[in-house]
């Protein structure tokens, strides 16, 4: 997967700060030449698969997938 690490840490260390959030599933957006980013976090597996939808709808010729997003503390 394509990701910037430290963005990536940076961002769900803000979601848990400003929600009181832990995230466990995030959406993956897969790009061309084989790279992917993962676009949104989400503590409901439903919440995250609403989304993709909604976001299928908009962009239906791009590639969503919901993942959980385990990484060990």
């Amino acid at each position: 997967m394509h990701t910037d690490s430290y963005s990536i840490k940076h961002q769900r260390q803000l979601l848990q700060r400003t929600e009181g959030l832990s995230p466990g599933w995030c959406i993956v957006h897969h790009l061309p030449k084989m790279q992917s980013t993962v676009v949104a976090w989400y503590t409901s597996r439903t919440d995250a698969e609403a989304c993709v939808k909604f976001m299928k709808r908009i962009r239906p010729l791009d590639s969503y997938i919901v993942m959980f997003d385990f990484i060990p503390h």
